[in-house]
């Protein structure tokens, strides 16, 4: 894991209580491999406690806690950003009684959050299998709606064929009647009328 310029001055600033910038950068330059290899000690002591974005800052971070020191990484946990004491403006007896209940808190919670989060799982699983169930019948259904639909186009055909014929019929008929009923004697008449 990387550790940012950022994290070695706060870590010469917060850590080694050393003040003014000069004084933190020649701790920094003098102090690179130890910096970096005390960074890595505390990650591999440090507890998660939360992905997410903190006061202004857009960027979603990493932020760990190792006794009263947070550690805060990128997302991937490539990269050590900064690092600082929890500090709720008490005595330093009172912010790490806060800092360990609220760690209890968010622990107790995380515990909760997995049981939660496995029965949310069974659950989901159940209705997965419903759902593709549900699938089957609706395939199935759509199947039997397709067969019943042809089965009625085709017997809305036989209706029409059922007219056809007696049109066929009728159109016979008419067509002898116009035969018998076209006599010489009408046509004078029709002329008259």
């Amino acid at each position: 894991m990387n550790v940012t310029k950022h994290f070695k001055r706060r870590y010469a600033q917060r850590i080694k209580n050393i003040k003014g910038k000069e004084e933190i950068s020649l701790f920094v330059t003098t102090n690179q491999d130890k910096i970096s290899e005390d960074a890595k000690k505390m990650m591999e002591h440090a507890i998660f406690i939360w992905k997410g974005q903190l006061g202004e800052s857009n960027i979603t971070r990493n932020f760990y806690i190792n006794g009263d020191i947070i550690l805060v990484a990128d997302t991937d946990n490539t990269a050590l950003v900064t690092l600082y004491k929890t500090d709720y403006g008490y005595p330093d007896k009172t912010n790490r009684k806060i800092a360990k209940d609220l760690l209890e808190n968010i622990q107790g919670l995380n515990a909760e959050l997995e049981v939660a989060e496995l029965a949310m799982q069974e659950e989901l699983n159940k209705v997965d299998i419903e759902i593709d169930s549900l699938d089957v019948q609706l395939k199935s259904l759509k199947a039997q709606a397709e067969l019943v639909e042809s089965r009625k186009k085709a017997k809305v055909s036989e209706r029409k064929s059922l007219f056809t014929k007696t049109r066929t019929v009728k159109e016979e008929i008419e067509k002898f009647a116009k035969m018998l009923c076209n006599s010489i004697e009408y046509k004078v008449d029709v002329k008259e009328m």
